[in-house]
């Protein structure tokens, strides 16, 4: 379903469902326009709710929802919340982070955000900032990500509960992804030890898990022409969307111990979780957009339908 008058501007709409019904969708219209727009009817009608440009944004229940916007007189990002479905909004400063990049709330009270701050010499890039918060946003505490470089994106954050979560970092140089674990709530992080999944010329881009057992995650790989891209620091190799014959979508049934793989040709930027499915916008080719619908059930895996996956 195209929603008219949108468009794409330095990020991507930010798109967030309770259900197979009820959704929201933050963006930009071409005049530069902002605006949050609800639906009730699975997307065949919207109503414009705001003029704000929340990005990040997640409804943790029909009246909740939290998200990050844009300080333009600092550029830097501000928390941004809701308490009446998405109508108005409050923001917040961050401690110790400039640029949000991923927010992740499994209630009204307990959430994490992870992004970064100002580049470091020693580290080659920007540093890494992860905060968790337990009082809906009030109070953030920090922890460390165990990076020995600097990064150039959090390209990703899931929680499948308040203990075990999942990190996913791109570096600078060719360096590609690094997949973290925290089992203790973010407190700490680990560097998952498969290293078939990420380094070098692989580049992860989601991680989500139906349950304790079973989880998803995407990737390509790719050798990325390097460019200089201010303000990081040195020569930086990010992949982009597009045409690719070396997608995988990746598959554990043991809680992430070990990933097996299958051909996807596809660049799949999100993915929310629906029950015990998964909803994920992708892309075939630079100009397509496309709606990737993974199912666990009633459609199981079998040898014909590897991964279960529905278009």
């Amino acid at each position: 379903m195209e929603i008219p008058n949108s468009r794409m501007h330095a990020a991507e709409p930010s798109i967030s469902f309770l259900d197979s019904k009820t959704g929201w969708i933050s963006g930009m219209s071409p005049d530069a326009d902002s605006w949050v727009l609800r639906t009730r009817d699975g997307g065949l009608h919207w109503t414009q709710i705001s003029d704000q440009y929340i990005q990040n944004m997640q409804f943790v229940n029909a009246n909740v929802a939290v998200g990050s916007e844009v300080n333009v007189s600092s550029n830097s990002s501000l928390f941004a919340k809701t308490a009446d479905g998405g109508s108005t909004w409050t923001t917040s400063a961050l401690p110790g982070l400039r640029f949000v990049s991923k927010i992740h709330f499994i209630s009204p009270e307990v959430g994490w955000i992870a992004g970064t701050k100002d580049t470091s010499e020693d580290l080659n890039g920007r540093v890494a900032v992860f905060l968790r918060t337990t009082d809906g946003g009030q109070h953030w505490v920090s922890s460390p990500i165990p990076s020995q470089t600097g990064v150039a994106e959090i390209r990703d954050m899931f929680f499948l509960n308040e203990s075990v979560g999942w990190l996913i970092t791109w570096h600078y140089n060719n360096n590609g992804t690094h997949l973290y674990l925290t089992t203790d709530g973010g407190r700490t992080w680990r560097v998952h030890p498969d290293q078939t999944i990420q380094g070098t010329g692989k580049w992860l881009s989601v991680v989500r898990f139906i349950n304790s057992k079973i989880g998803f995650a995407f990737s390509r790989d790719d050798q990325v022409d390097a460019v200089v891209q201010p303000p990081a620091i040195g020569v930086v190799a990010v992949a982009e969307a597009g045409p690719t014959d070396s997608g995988q979508l990746l598959y554990t049934d043991d809680g992430g111990e070990h990933w097996s793989s299958s051909p996807l040709d596809a660049w799949v930027y999100d993915c929310q979780v629906l029950g015990q499915d998964l909803r994920c916008s992708a892309s075939r080719q630079k100009s397509s957009f496309l709606m990737l619908h993974i199912r666990t059930s009633p459609h199981p895996m079998t040898e014909d339908n590897p991964t279960g996956l529905v278009e």
